[in-house]
Parts: structure tokens; sequence; C-alpha cells
């Protein structure tokens, strides 16, 4: 099931983004802070551990896209630049971060967010 979890995204945008994803056939959810300590594996319905782990708050809008095929995403982020509902901060669903709380992904996408808008490498070359 291909799903897009929208974060602190309100008003129109919040319509904009819930309605291409409505002609996506895309199931979206809109998470509250209070969900921030849930693995993201278990927000996008990936597992059934709904243990609520430490995790910070966050005010910054977010989305995290999970299970859309290829096609599928490039029409949804096409559909948003047309629509001007960009989100600065989006991230995909991995077998690595469907273990992070939604506060763990914020503070890696927004660190690389920052670094790449900088210029600078967002994780250091080993």
């Amino acid at each position: 099931m291909s799903l897009v979890l929208l974060y602190n995204i309100s008003g129109k945008k919040s319509i904009d983004i819930k309605m291409i994803c409505h002609k996506l056939n895309l199931t979206n959810k809109t998470i509250e802070k209070d969900e921030y300590g849930y693995k993201l594996g278990y927000l996008c319905n990936k597992d059934n551990d709904d243990t609520v782990y430490p995790y910070n708050d966050f005010n910054d809008e977010m989305l995290l896209l999970a299970d859309l095929p290829n096609s599928t995403f490039d029409k949804f982020l096409k559909m948003l630049r047309q629509k001007k509902a960009t989100v600065d901060l989006k991230a995909v669903l991995t077998q690595t971060n469907k273990e992070f709380t939604s506060s763990q992904l914020y503070e890696e996408i927004s660190k690389e967010h920052l670094a790449i808008k900088s210029g600078n490498l967002a994780h250091n070359q080993e």
C-alpha cells in the first residue's frame, strides 16, 4: 500500500497534498506530535511494534513516502511543484529508516538538507 505521511502541514498546503494523494490513489496520514515516538515502520503499517520511544518535538514540515512506484513518485513530486505545495524535508521509507522514530528521521534529513543547501557533505566520508 502506497502511503504518504504528513508532518506539521496544515491549511491549503495540506489540502493540496491530500488532493494529490487522492488523484494518485495514495493513502495519506497526518502524524500528530504525540506519534513522533513510534517507529516509522509502525506508522507505515510495516510492523506491529507499538512501543513509544523517546523523541524530540519539531515544527518543520516533512513528508515520508512509503511504497510509491517510481512513476507515481515522479508524478507526486511534479504535482507538488505545480500546486506550489513543496515541502523541503522529504524522505522515502527504507529498510534502514523504518527503525527510526519520526524525530530521528527529522534530525537526519534536516541535517542533510542544511548541508546540501550550504554546499557541504551531509555525512563524513569514510
